[in-house]
């Protein structure tokens, strides 16, 4: 069986409330209420956990994100609550739009893929590593659902004299390598690799990376 935990929260607040274009105009006071359950527990060496909360607006009652998770591996599944990808709001405002991720994180190594299921194809990879000083990165991208994926090539960052290395998708054998002498020479060595990073095609003929 589960760990059930509870809390509650309630404030009073004076401002004009809303976001983005969407805000009032005029100043007021509202009082805010919450009552959160946790649920939490471990079976078979898979680690779980769901929320649910209760709020004084029932047009804002919430679950939680329900999530598993062993050996490094998370599953995590919250409708429209992860945000490595967005939509713009009716307030102008960017309203989070993934809805499950899968992520590792271990030996040095993170790794994370989240998807929205409202558009088939959209997602968003990230792949990170860090030993020794150094640290890489890599973000994969199909952000309207057209399955064409694009890639920022990450920074190096090394304490003396550091290295960034840009990824050619195109031609696999071609690395670029700098060794900016400051923190300004890479930053801008980083931006540029950025910039110049290369849309991958994942449809029909797909490249590798």
């Amino acid at each position: 069986a589960a760990d059930v935990s509870y809390s509650a929260s309630a404030k009073l607040a004076y401002g004009n409330f809303g976001t983005g274009t969407a805000a009032t105009a005029s100043y007021g006071y509202a009082n805010e209420t919450d009552f959160t359950v946790t649920g939490s527990g471990e079976a078979s060496g898979i680690a779980y956990s769901a929320s649910m909360t209760i709020d004084e607006d029932a047009a804002s009652n919430a679950q939680g994100a329900f999530s598993m998770s062993a050996s490094g591996f998370t599953y995590a599944y919250d409708a429209n609550d992860f945000g490595g990808l967005v939509d713009t709001g009716a307030d102008g405002e960017d309203d989070d739009a993934g809805d499950w991720m899968l992520s590792y994180a271990g030996n040095g190594i993170t790794a994370s893929y989240e998807v929205d299921e409202a558009s088939p194809g959209r997602y968003e990879l990230m792949v990170g590593y860090a030993a020794n000083g150094l640290t890489v990165g890599l973000q994969a991208s199909d952000d309207d659902g057209d399955n064409t994926a694009q890639t920022a090539a990450s920074a190096a960052m090394i304490a003396a004299n550091a290295a960034a290395v840009a990824y050619n998708a195109d031609n696999p054998n071609q690395t670029q390598k700098t060794a900016p002498h400051s923190a300004a020479a890479l930053l801008a060595a980083a931006t540029a690799a950025a910039t110049d990073a290369d849309a991958i095609n994942t449809g029909a003929n797909p490249k590798k990376i």
